[in-house]
């Protein structure tokens, strides 16, 4: 009986241990489980929030670039007005300036007078059009013209030739300097002495314009000439406008 009774007790004892035992591997499970779901959760939040900061950059990018479009639309408008045509390519923020309206004489970065006084035009319509697009813009007064605050952060200005060789250079060298030496001389037109396009800055209050030249290595889509062409298209001056990257730190707050 003693033996028995012994024999009892220890099964006894034996099923209480395994029962504390599979008691603790439960509770673990449970804390391990609990952590998981924390741990999940915590991920779908951050999953979340980066999702709706992409969604926000991608508006504000989307929303740059219907500014830019309907901003060259109105420099467009405004140069028509005043009977200068140039075309624009809203995709790429590029305002056209073809040689039809501001024309260059024969391998010359001079212009003649009346192209210049044209060039005065396109400057005082851009100083009108851009003046809500800079830094230092007036939020108040630019409301209406920019109620989402948009800002520039360059505007290129871009020469182009056609591909015929310069003094019979074949090396696209002297046509890629004549381009330079015509945007310099638009440059200091549209910012010359007295122009308040000078005063414009970026984010980074650095002067909204620059300058550049191609020669003839950008031809106006449609107009690639595999020899030598005279091509009135492709010699051109064109500015770009490129419109302030939005800031990730912003937007994620």
């Amino acid at each position: 009986m003693a033996i028995r009774k012994r024999k009892s007790e220890e099964e006894t004892n034996y099923l209480v241990s395994t029962a504390d035992l599979m008691a603790g591997l439960l509770f673990v499970f449970i804390i391990a489980l609990a952590l998981q779901i924390m741990l999940y959760n915590e991920e779908e939040t951050k999953a979340r929030e980066s999702e709706a900061r992409a969604s926000a950059i991608q508006k504000k990018l989307a929303g740059n670039d219907i500014a830019r479009s309907d901003l060259l639309e109105r420099v467009q408008k405004r140069l028509a007005a005043r009977d200068i045509a140039v075309s624009i390519d809203p995709t790429n923020g590029v305002l056209r300036l073809p040689e039809a309206s501001i024309t260059f004489e024969t391998g010359k970065s001079t212009l003649k007078p009346e192209y210049v006084k044209r060039l005065e035009s396109v400057r005082e319509s851009l100083e009108t059009e851009l003046a809500c697009f800079h830094k230092r813009a007036d939020q108040e007064a630019c409301r209406e013209a920019n109620p989402y605050g948009h800002t520039l952060d360059a505007v290129f200005i871009e020469g182009h030739t056609d591909n015929q060789p310069f003094g019979g250079d074949t090396t696209g060298y002297r046509n890629r300097r004549l381009s330079t030496d015509r945007a310099n001389t638009v440059y200091s037109i549209l910012l010359g002495e007295g122009s308040r396009l000078r005063q414009y800055r970026n984010p980074n209050d650095q002067n909204l314009f620059s300058l550049s030249g191609y020669g003839e290595e950008r031809p106006v889509p449609g107009h690639f000439h595999a020899t030598p062409t005279n091509d009135p298209v492709n010699r051109r001056i064109e500015l770009r406008f490129l419109m302030s990257t939005p800031s990730l730190e912003v937007d994620g707050k």
